[in-house]
């Protein structure tokens, strides 16, 4: 079965893939941010299950109107608090400190490349 000439088993297997390296991306940057804020219960596989609860719940809740997203976002909140047992400014700061390590890393790769990968054309 073809969508748009693309094969439907081609358009499923990028977004296993697609899922994966994001899923372990988000496991690693939630780690490191645990780790920077120093919580006492910290492991990959508590990660792993902040963000399998978190992205599926949201996923769900996402398609209630006006207030999905938002609703989603606490319950992602109240997954990190509830998995390493700290209070709700620490949860969300664990969130806010995962982005910001996202950022850095996404810094650093670009200074490593020279801010070329910017001028690269997309075709």
């Amino acid at each position: 079965m073809e969508l748009m000439g693309i094969e439907l088993g081609e358009i499923l297997t990028r977004q296993v893939i697609y899922f994966v390296v994001i899923f372990f991306i988000g496991v690693v940057l939630l780690y490191i941010a645990t780790k920077i804020l120093d919580f006492h219960k910290r492991s990959f596989g508590k990660a792993a299950g902040v963000l399998i609860a978190g992205s599926t719940v949201a996923f769900f809740l996402g398609f209630i109107p006006y207030i999905g997203r938002i609703l989603g976002l606490i319950c992602f909140w109240f997954f990190i608090k509830s998995f390493y047992d700290v209070g709700w400014g620490k949860a969300i700061l664990a969130w806010i400190m995962s982005i910001v390590v996202a950022f850095i890393i996404a810094l650093i790769i670009l200074i490593l490349f020279d801010f070329s990968i910017l001028f690269i054309p997309i075709s």
